[in-house]
């Protein structure tokens, strides 16, 4: 069967299936939770109700349909209707009003008028039964009738349940535990759920309390991770992570995280990276975790974070919400809390305890449980060359170059995953800069920048077994071996609103640090773009094992702790180990402390990085000789870019010496206009991290803001400015360096009225008298014009069939959409769709002047063939 395109037939994709995903997401608008306590999403920040007729303890559930109109809500034991009445059969469910996760609602799939909402009991109270009803939302008018009313699902469940979307892109697992350590997943499809549920093992059993059975069970929106709470009843307890094999039904590589207090709610990350964990007990003595879980599977010891803790308040449920923000319900309070940016890092994740006012209702422990599987962007499929599925790393993947073919027009990579014809992607060369090495005070400086800084745009012409062809031979030099070298896969769109924050992948000395992408028209950002810290990494901190007895004044070293702190990478790179360590600077990487305690250098680019502190003002020798030199200003030759250099590590000896910042990353926009509504895109170096003594950190250096745009909208602000060198609160040593300030580039002559362009330096870290004791400000950066994009800067953003799946592949937030989907057909002859087992689907096709429409916006993602006359064709439906 042929997949449908522009040159095979004349089925046009007008409005096409890649606004299905955020049209689907409105089936969690409204939440209805706690006593009588609701919200509207259509919003941001969501809107109250007053019309809520529920109270519910702790589990609750609501639903919506397509179109963002609310269905029904429950707290497991009543269901109530659009028009908030009990609805029809609605009343004496068999859930618990104390039970945690009672409630859940699902749409069946394939079948738009049939709900399943499941029951869950109250384990201390002596129950162990997970029930379902079914709902037909068409009963009573439109308003629902419950069909069906308490089957048993499970009789030896806890109070957790959670969902997750079969890898079919269709189906969906509902997920149990009992009380040993079995998980059990029921297969939910068109034909009703299984009565033979996948069963297999995690490490906690759940036995030895009531209160064990209590606390969330989440999963993670790519459905491929499931965490799940022990809570227990003394000073400690315990979430145990596990993989989710979603086509299966099996989990796997379960990891035990334990916790100090009574674990309670839930929740991942947009981007999976991030676990959050809250604690509370009815003695109001509560705390907010975060659990980096990027190394689950490989090391059996997560980090976990401690946020914030209160004595005062009885933390609940936490919830992420459309607009991928997280919401923690705080018992009997009139407020939620609110985690505003969840993919950041430790406190950049933006904790507000406040964070939401309820002027109507009142929280109390429990969120609705929802099919959050509905904010997943799931990857799509393409037939090219050598391609199996896009990779998505949002918006933009990378890929590492490891040679160029210059005569054939393309470069080899390490794979080509995801690649495909016509996709539009970025070169560029990260490093490879000569400096001098001689371990003198030049040490460091910069000789030749050589090719680091190339980058151009290209387009794919083919993906072939020897790497990428280029439809344009490379117009720069590059040198994978003496540099990293990337590709990077530039996402193109018509127009692009962004909703939340966007940032990307962090440098990771091969890939990343580059967040770019190309407007047709307008870009409107809702949100702010921030590639703060993304850049060169900062020295690592160490510990010196003993301590020599003299200051000590070399420029470069293999790695020492003992007398050597590390220094920051830049465009000199960590190659040589035998250049890792000592105060000089490397390039655009500030050096490190040297013995005794002195403060690493800040980062540069445009600008110089500050010096470090001295080292410890009572220590023998010449104190001045040891703090980290800041990194060398890069004086661009021709047209090039970089990353901001990452700060010099202080040095230690007592476990608190600080490493060294990172720099900011790279961001390039291609846009008509850009309305910013006051938004900001930030590329500043980190900060470094203070400490009570020992040497501290230098800040990282700002990095790259280029745009290529004709006309600004509101007042923005560019900043590239360096981040601060740490400080020493309690001894008199060795504070950090500034960052240097980075580039703002522009394609304009002139930098636009309504931009702000911010390119200080960071400022030094002080000592606990509040003197810098040697230490310096990192110097300003630059703006500069008439920067020419170099390479292929066409935009191709025609709404075709390959535009379509390159938008939904790499957007990161829903895209505008209209409130129905459609497919158009330009034919005389009769039209069916129907799915992949052949069963012809109830939808409407509408004949009109200028042909078919097909009205897609009531069917499941997944795969679908359109019946032209006796023709198939291939279509796909996306979420």
């Amino acid at each position: 069967m042929k997949k449908i395109t522009f040159f095979t037939m004349t089925i046009i994709l007008s409005m096409i299936v890649m606004t299905q995903h955020s049209y689907c997401q409105k089936q969690n608008n409204h939440w209805y939770f706690g006593n009588k306590a609701a919200l509207n999403f259509t919003t941001d920040p969501p809107t109250e109700l007053k019309n809520s007729k529920m109270i519910a303890i702790e589990g609750c559930s609501s639903i919506s349909d397509s179109t963002g109109k609310l269905l029904f809500y429950t707290n497991g034991v009543t269901i109530w209707n659009s028009l908030h009445e009990i609805m029809n059969e609605g009343s004496g469910l068999s859930g618990q009003l104390s039970a945690v996760q009672t409630g859940l609602s699902i749409q069946q799939p394939n079948n738009p008028h049939r709900y399943y909402v499941f029951s869950l009991p109250e384990v201390e109270r002596g129950s162990n039964t997970c029930y379902y009803s079914v709902v037909d939302i068409r009963g009573d008018q439109g308003l629902g009738t419950v069909t069906e009313r308490n089957n048993i699902l499970l009789s030896t469940t806890t109070e957790k349940i959670t969902c997750a979307r079969h890898e079919n892109g269709i189906d969906y697992w509902i997920i149990l535990h009992d009380k040993e350590n079995t998980y059990y997943s029921f297969l939910l499809d068109k034909n009703g759920i299984s009565t033979n549920p996948v069963k297999s093992n995690g490490q906690l059993y759940f036995n030895s309390s009531a209160w064990d059975c209590s606390g969330y069970m989440k999963t993670s929106i790519d459905s491929k991770k499931i965490a799940i709470s022990k809570r227990g009843v003394g000073p400690q307890s315990w979430v145990e992570l596990v993989n989710f094999d979603n086509k299966t039904g099996i989990v796997n590589n379960p990891t035990t995280i334990v916790f100090p207090s009574l674990t309670y709610g839930i929740e991942f990350s947009p981007n999976g990276q991030y676990m959050y964990v809250s604690c509370g007990t009815s003695s109001s003595v509560s705390s907010l975790h975060q659990v980096d879980i990027r190394q689950h599977g490989i090391d059996t010891k997560l980090p976990s974070t401690l946020l914030y803790e209160t004595d005062l308040l009885w933390y609940g449920a936490l919830q992420i919400a459309i607009n991928k923000k997280i919401y923690l319900a705080i018992n009997e309070s009139q407020y939620l809390g609110v985690i505003n940016n969840p993919d950041g890092e430790g406190q950049q994740c933006n904790f507000v305890e406040k964070g939401l006012l309820l002027e109507h209702g009142r929280s109390y422990l429990g969120l609705p449980t929802i099919d959050q599987t509905l904010f997943f962007i799931k990857p799509v499929v393409k037939d090219c060359d050598n391609s199996k599925g896009r990779q998505t790393t949002l918006p933009n993947s990378y890929y590492k170059v490891n040679s160029i073919f210059p005569d054939l027009g393309g470069v080899q990579l390490a794979q080509t995953n995801g690649l495909c014809p016509d996709d539009k992607v970025l070169i560029i060369q990260m490093q490879g800069a000569f400096v001098n090495t001689d371990n003198t005070a030049d040490y460091g400086k910069i000789q030749s920048l050589v090719f680091s800084g190339n980058y151009e745009f290209a387009r794919i012409a083919s993906v072939t077994s020897i790497g990428i062809i280029f439809k344009n031979k490379l117009k720069n030099f590059y040198s994978p071996a003496d540099g990293s070298v990337q590709l990077i896969r530039v996402p193109e769109y018509r127009d692009l609103t962004i909703h939340s924050p966007l940032s990307c992948q962090a440098w990771d000395g091969e890939t990343g640090g580059v967040l770019v992408f190309s407007v047709e028209n307008t870009l409107q950002l809702n949100s702010f773009i921030d590639v703060t810290g993304k850049g060169f990494r900062g020295g690592a901190a160490s510990n010196a094992v003993t301590n020599p007895t003299m200051h000590t004044g070399d420029y470069v070293s293999a790695v020492d702790s003992t007398r050597f702190s590390r220094k920051g990478e830049g465009i000199f790179g960590w190659r040589n180990p035998d250049h890792r360590a000592g105060r000089g600077a490397a390039a655009s990487g500030g050096g490190g402390g040297n013995n005794h305690n002195a403060g690493g250098g800040g980062g540069s680019y445009l600008g110089c990085g500050g010096m470090g502190g001295y080292g410890w003002d009572t220590y023998p020798g010449d104190r001045t000789i040891t703090q980290g030199m800041g990194g060398y200003p890069i004086e661009l030759v021709g047209n090039k870019i970089f990353m901001g250099g990452g700060g010099g590590a202080g040095h230690s000896n007592e476990f608190t010496g600080t490493a060294g910042a990172a720099g900011g990353g790279i961001v390039i926009i291609q846009a008509k206009e850009i309305i910013s509504n006051n938004q900001s895109i930030l590329a500043k170096g980190a900060d470094g991290k203070n400490a009570p003594f020992d040497g501290t950190g230098g800040g990282g250096a700002g990095g790259t803001i280029l745009l290529d745009c004709r006309r600004f909208v509101n007042r923005i602000e560019l900043d590239v400015r360096g981040g601060s060198g740490g400080s020493t609160t309690e001894h008199r040593d060795g504070p950090g360096g500034g960052g240097g300030g980075g580039l703002i580039g522009f394609t304009a002559p002139e930098t636009p009225a309504e931009v702000i362009p911010l390119v200080n330096g960071g400022g030094s870290g002080t000592n606990r008298d509040l003197n810098k004791d040697g230490a310096t400000n990192g110097c300003p950066g630059a703006v500069l014009h008439n920067v020419a994009l170099p390479g292929d800067i066409t935009i191709i953003a025609t709404m075709d069939e390959n535009q379509a799946d390159d938008i939904q592949s790499a957007l990161p937030y829903p895209h505008p959409a209209s409130e129905t989907v459609h497919l158009s057909v330009i034919s005389n002859e009769p039209i069916t769709v129907s799915d992949v087992l052949g069963n012809v689907l109830d939808i409407p096709i509408t004949r009109h002047s200028q042909g078919i429409s097909i009205d897609v916006s009531m069917i499941h993602a997944g795969n679908y063939y359109i019946r032209v006359g006796n023709t198939y064709y291939s279509c796909v439906v996306i979420h």
